[in-house]
């Protein structure tokens, strides 16, 4: 993790508190606690290991913070 980017983002936007996380395929996201973002990054839902339908609705585009599918995977 490049951490001067993390913590120049941190103070580009402001933040009150700055949240480092990593992408989880969906065999072993049940076993985790996930966050849901908006398009600017933001935390807008969290789901202590969700299954089925609720798993599916977490799902995130990981490009809005720079990761592409491939890498996400």
């Amino acid at each position: 993790m490049d951490y001067e980017r993390f913590i120049q983002s941190h103070r580009e936007t402001d933040a009150d508190v700055t949240v480092a996380a990593l992408p989880m395929d969906e065999k072993r996201a049940t076993a985790f606690g996930l966050m849901k973002i908006d398009e600017e990054g933001r935390i807008i839902e969290f789901a202590e290991k969700p299954k089925g339908e609720q798993l599916k609705a977490m799902k995130v585009d990981t490009r809005i913070v720079g990761i592409d599918e491939e890498r996400a995977k």
